[in-house]
């Protein structure tokens, strides 16, 4: 039971407003109820044998073929089964630091360059990142890094506690003191359309936004996106419209523990009066760009060529 409300204190302090704890709550419930689900202590090659064999499955309602793949010559599982135990990495971390503390939160599974840039300020290197395919060295490079932070944790006597206090708290109130209260942002490269869900907890987080009562918005984008361009957000089901007009706070960050593999960052958000197809149907120029020949009904990032932009411009005056 301590492993529980140790895991909960250490979600509710440090993990970002995305963080989905049920997953996690569902492996320490099993760890408390089954007896040697994992070993206490492990090696390099220990954690990548206990990724591959503990069953997915088991935890979360995912129907996977039958078919494994092969990895070092012997088999292991399938590699959709591979792919969504990466995108739980937030949770089977936070799970094994309740069995040893060598392992260590890895809360921003969305957002890797906070915890590399976190580490920096605390003067911690971390290596680079493997590609987003690369499935068992995105792993290990979790276990790699929990080894440079142990280093960290030891050679300045900190606790446990106080290593996830540094690392999550300390280093994130260093990182905002720095920053100013408007980020200058070159000229626009670019110009782009990007969808966003109409019915999930996106669109209340979007409003926000664009109501001012938050600062900024991580989105899914297009890997080009570069800090400054224009950003046209559309929404999908119920409203199907065109709702605000923003910039790019960021380049395209790099996410590989995620589903999207690249996020970025909005501000300077402006709540535009909606534009709906009807709008937009008798305009030839636009009729041919895809997230307005679905009419909105699928989330997509699209580049606008500058007459597009043009275009939506004019509607807006």
């Amino acid at each position: 039971m301590m492993g529980i409300i140790y895991s909960a204190e250490i979600c509710d302090t440090f993990c970002d407003e995305n963080y989905d704890d049920t997953f996690t709550w569902q492996m320490i419930q099993n760890r408390i109820n089954k007896d040697n689900f994992v070993p206490n202590k492990m090696n390099r090659d220990e954690f990548w044998k206990f990724i591959c064999e503990f069953d997915l499955d088991h935890y979360c309602c995912v129907d996977f073929d039958e078919n494994p793949i092969l990895i070092d010559g012997d088999k292991y599982l399938m590699a959709d089964e591979l792919e969504n135990k990466l995108y739980h990495i937030d949770s089977i971390s936070i799970f094994l630091s309740t069995v040893n503390s060598f392992f260590k939160p890895f809360l921003y599974r969305k957002r890797v360059d906070i915890t590399l840039r976190n580490s920096k300020i605390l003067g911690i290197d971390l290596p680079p990142i493997p590609s987003s395919d690369d499935y068992k060295n995105l792993f290990l490079y979790y276990y790699d890094i929990c080894e440079i932070w142990n280093e960290f944790q030891k050679k300045n006597s900190l606790t446990f506690e106080e290593f996830c206090g540094c690392l999550y708290g300390f280093a994130t109130e260093c990182y905002n003191q720095q920053q100013e209260d408007e980020t200058v942002l070159p000229d626009p490269t670019n110009y782009w359309l990007i969808g966003c869900d109409g019915e999930n907890n996106d669109y209340e987080k979007l409003e926000k936004f664009c109501s001012h009562k938050q600062n900024d918005f991580t989105c899914v984008c297009n890997e080009q996106i570069k800090q400054g361009d224009v950003i046209l957000i559309y929404v999908t089901k119920p409203y199907y419209c065109i709702y605000s007009i923003c910039r790019a706070k960021t380049d395209a960050i790099y996410t590989p523990f995620d589903k999207f593999k690249t996020r970025t960052i909005l501000c300077k958000a402006q709540k535009i009066k909606p534009i709906y197809f009807d709008d937009l149907k008798n305009n030839k120029c636009l009729m041919q760009n895809q997230a307005v020949s679905i009419k909105f009904k699928r989330k997509k990032c699209l580049q606008l060529t500058d007459n597009e932009y043009q275009e939506f411009m004019k509607i807006m005056e």
